[in-house]
């Protein structure tokens, strides 16, 4: 058996290589696997967000599926590019179709309501289930000037409300 001056054999010194590349190679696939997760948050914040002109200056954006702080942060992005290129007033923001809106989704509703206002628009948000109540309730935010309805219609008839119009039954 070869040895070293240092003591340490050729064996050991090849087995000692091969566990750092072993090493090294599960290091690289975690790694691998971290940037699949990117890539997969980067395709999932490409979604088509469909946004409605309802009417002279309301626009209606129906969210559904699930919901996750890049996703809540493109509805912004473009629910306040629609507004500054459509002089949109009124933007109704429609969860129902939501299966489950956390906290962080629910503080970014309400961010996103207050941005709109910023930018001289109202938001609506409607199908507010008692869950997200709560879970808005819960952060502590202050929603004194946010509008929120449970059903579509009700805040489609808030909407043309705020526009000066009003809905009669024909």
């Amino acid at each position: 058996m070869a040895t070293h001056t240092n003591g340490i054999s050729d064996s050991d010194k090849i087995q000692h290589q091969n566990a750092t590349i072993v090493s090294q190679n599960s290091k690289i696939d975690e790694q691998k696997n971290e940037i699949d997760d990117l890539n997969e948050q980067i395709i999932a914040s490409r979604f088509d967000l469909p946004l409605l002109k309802i009417a002279e200056n309301v626009l209606m954006v129906p969210l559904v599926g699930s919901m996750d702080s890049v996703k809540s942060q493109k509805v912004m992005e473009d629910i306040l590019v629609n507004i500054k290129e459509q002089a949109t007033r009124v933007a109704v923001i429609d969860i129902a179709g939501i299966n489950i809106v956390d906290s962080s989704v629910a503080a970014h509703l309400i961010k996103i309501a207050k941005a709109t206002r910023l930018m001289g628009c109202r938001a609506i948000v409607s199908g507010i289930s008692p869950l997200i109540a709560q879970n808005i309730v819960n952060l502590g935010m202050d929603v004194s000037d946010l509008i929120t309805t449970t059903t579509l219609q009700d805040a489609m008839r808030e909407a043309y409300k705020l526009i000066g119009y009003d809905l009669v039954k024909l």
